[in-house]
């Protein structure tokens, strides 16, 4: 899941910028239909429902964000996909309080973190 964020958060980067910014939306768009179609096996209805509720709408804010309008469109689906990226990682780091996470994931260097899934 949080690889997915990190990669999406690339995507979202790099299409801020004019150059391949069709693929890199598209990339993003991609991720998050994973990211839908993997909460069928979650247990927490709810959570499911508000996920996948949110991953709609960030497709759709994507897929139907004219021109002037989609610099704004990327800045609103990059923060809210942080805002899950950080939440899933105060969720691994409370479960591990050692696992190696950095603070951010704001480094331009967008290689995912070290990582270690918590033993079940």
């Amino acid at each position: 899941m949080l690889l997915l964020y990190t990669e999406a958060l690339a995507h979202l980067k790099k299409a801020r910028k004019m150059a391949a910014r069709s693929f890199n939306i598209q990339s993003v768009i991609r991720i998050l239909v994973e990211l839908n179609a993997s909460l069928a096996e979650r247990e927490d209805r709810e959570a499911v429902l508000n996920l996948a509720g949110l991953y709609r709408y960030m497709i759709h804010r994507l897929s139907t964000a004219a021109e002037p309008g989609l610099g704004a469109a990327l800045i609103e689906v990059e923060r809210l996909l942080q805002t899950l990226s950080d939440g899933w990682i105060q969720v691994i780091q409370t479960d591990d309080p050692e696992a190696p996470f950095p603070d951010s994931l704001e480094s331009d260097d967008h290689r995912p973190p070290p990582f270690s899934f918590p033993a079940t």
